[in-house]
Formats: C-alpha cells, structure tokens, sequence
C-alpha cells in the first residue's frame, strides 16, 4: 500500500518535498502531494496543457456558439409555453372586473327601485308608435301616449347611485343631453355628459379614451314581427307560443314595479355587454368608426348639434337596443344571438361568449352558441315561457 504519493516537476532544484512538510505545494489527508509554486515559471507541471488550471483567469470557461443557441432556443420555448398562461391570467382578472362593473350596475338599478318604487326607465322619451299584441297572426295592436320627458338614457339615471353625483348634478333633465344651451347647473349637458365613466367600460375591450361611450347597455324588446316570422314560423326555432305584447324585457320605456318580472328576477336578463363602440366590429374584425349624427337642439341659433358617433355615448338614449332587428342577415342572422356585431347588438371581447347581467343582480358567462328559445325565455319579463334547455 502506497504511503504516499509525491508529484514533483522534472527540475530538480524547483523541488522541495519532504516527510516533515511541504515548502511548495499543499497535503492532503489522505496523502501527500507535492506541487511547485504555481507562480514557479520554470515548473513544466504548471505549464503542461494536461495539467489543471487552478485560479487566475485562465481558470473561466466561455460559452461556445452552440451552447448559446441551445440556451436561447430553450429561453425562446419557455416563454411560447408561458405567455399563453399569462394571457389568459390577465383575461380572467379583466373578466373579473367586467364582472364587478355589471353587478354595481345592476345593485344600482335595483337600489333605484327600492328608492322610488319602480325601475328606472330604459330611455326617454318612450316610444309612441303601433306594437302588436296577441299571438302571431293576430291583427290587434296598441299605443302608449308619450310621457313628454327629454332625451336621457337609463345609465343617466342610476349615475347616483354608482357614486357619481357630481357628474349627475351637472346634468338638467328637462334638456336633451346632448343640448348645447346652458342648463340650470350653470354648463350645458353636452359638456356635463363628455366624460369617461370607467363603471360603464369592460377592461377587455380596447382602451378609448374621449369618447364618452359604454361597453354596456339594455334590450327592451324583441322585435315581434322578426320573432313571428323567424322564430315561430320559418325555421320553427322555438315550440312554445308567446303573447308579442310580452315580449319585452325586464328594461322599458314605461313604469314598471319590479314585481310585474312574474317570470322570476333570477331567470331574466336586466343587462347586456355591447362593446368596442364607437368603433365597429364584425367578428372581431374592426370595420371602422360608427357614422356621426346630428340632432335638433333648443337654441336658434344653432338648431342641429352634431354627435360625432351616433348611439355610442353612455348618455345617447339610443343606445338600447331591439332583439331581431338583424342588419345584416346574411352576415348576422337572428340565431346569431351574440359577437356577430357591436351595432346594437350582444358583443364581447371575452372569449367564446358574454356576460349577462340578471334581475337578481348575478352576472352570467353565457356562452355563443346558447340556445335561441332559451335565450328569449331569458329575456322575456312576464311571457310565462319555461326555459327548455340550460342556459
């Protein structure tokens, strides 16, 4: 058995190793192992290209041009396999914030009616025109008189009750508010109602700011001659047979107590998601900005007030919406009951479907390809029509 091992450079005077210690190298433990100075330049162990480098610069190894490609391909794979999660971890807190946006709006609409006993109005002035009633086939119609009040849309209405009374008191009433004469505040509604509202716009839709527009708006009706001839008849979309007089949604031009929603807060649709105005979008496909518009206004001098988008501002009573009035049937027929187009319609920028705000105030992901007769008995306040298939 080897005591010991002494490795000693081939000159011998560079040399000096003996039992009782070592004048130039270091022991082990385990055995004795004699190595020159290292900074001895005449030691050829120190110089031999087999010996190893200890310290000193020389001792750093590079990265080859290989092992960089190789690390950048696998940097490049992590962050393919990641970015996706992360996408989708934003779109869930952004859905979750469209979420809460729709609730506040909904608790609003209902504190309103706990305040003065009936829900607020969807639009005003309200409609006066001819509407069917019976079922289909029928002939008879009939006509609500006109209310007299100005040109105001719901989500004026419950701005008091979204902590936004400063905006609210700004605003007067008996004007149009897109009026452009000073009111009794002291400005003019068309400058009171030109602010961006972050409770009336969906995180996940693109960011536009100036525009004084809203993600969120309200359906009060279904068209019944569109229903009759395209969901009854035709194509037979649906078995059951409803009154077009009830028709209508939770959300009207008239005064209604909540508790004429006889088919249940809790089955019937309040509130809807259309979003992206003023720009408009076809399946996801932005086709532009919505036309501009004018409308008559109260001074003389200035009988028209231009509107550069129409019936996109949170303010515009024209921002609701009648299912079945389809545009484009060709583009979007009436089973497309959403993300078919941001022009009175059901639009969302979440993925595959919706959010649906109910009369209880719970807000619902509905997705795309949603049944259409469960849809209408969604939407239906007092048709007494089951809702066949789960939502």
């Amino acid at each position: 058995m080897l005591k010991s091992i002494t490795m000693c450079a081939v000159n011998p005077e560079a040399n000096a190793c003996h039992s009782g210690g070592i004048d130039s190298g270091f022991r082990t433990k385990s055995f004795r192992k004699c190595i020159p100075l290292l900074g001895n330049p005449n030691s050829e162990f120190r110089n031999s290209p087999s010996s190893p480098r200890l310290g000193g610069p020389t001792g750093r190894h590079a990265f080859t041009l290989v092992e960089l490609l190789v690390v950048i391909a696998i940097i490049g794979i992590l962050v393919a396999l990641l970015l996706p999660a992360i996408q989708a971890a934003r779109e869930a807190a952004r859905r979750t914030q469209c979420t809460n946006n729709m609730k506040q709006i909904g608790l609003a609409i209902l504190n309103y009616e706990s305040a003065r006993k009936q829900l607020p109005l969807a639009y005003t002035p309200n409609y006066t025109g001819n509407q069917g009633s019976g079922f289909c086939g029928a002939t008879s119609s009939f006509s609500n008189p006109s209310n007299g009040q100005q040109y105001h849309f719901i989500l004026t209405f419950i701005l008091p009750y979204i902590e936004e009374q400063a905006v609210y008191d700004r605003i007067d009433l008996k004007k149009a508010w897109y009026d452009n004469t000073q009111n009794s505040k002291g400005t003019t509604n068309l400058l009171a109602t030109a602010v961006d509202l972050p409770a009336y716009l969906c995180p996940t839709a693109e960011n536009r700011p100036g525009k004084y527009t809203t993600d969120y708006f309200c359906i009060v009706d279904i068209s019944d001659s569109n229903y009759c001839v395209d969901v009854e008849s035709g194509s037979k979309l649906t078995n059951q047979k409803r009154n077009r007089e009830r028709l209508a949604g939770m959300l009207t031009d008239q005064p209604n107590p909540i508790r004429k929603i006889s088919d249940g807060l809790s089955k019937t649709f309040m509130f809807f998601e259309s979003a992206g105005r003023p720009n408009n979008y076809v399946r996801k496909v932005l086709k532009g900005e919505m036309a501009s518009t004018t409308r008559s206004s109260s001074n003389p001098a200035t009988p028209s007030v231009s509107i550069p988008h129409k019936d996109t501002q949170w303010a515009d009573d024209r921002v609701y919406a009648i299912w079945g009035n389809v545009f484009d049937p060709a583009t979007c027929p009436i089973t497309s009951i959403m993300n078919c187009d941001n022009y009175s319609e059901i639009y969302s920028f979440h993925p595959g479907g919706a959010q649906f705000l109910y009369g209880d105030g719970s807000v619902t992901f509905l997705t795309e390809d949603t049944n259409i007769d469960t849809f209408i008995s969604l939407f239906t306040a007092a048709a007494d029509d089951l809702v066949t298939v789960a939502p």
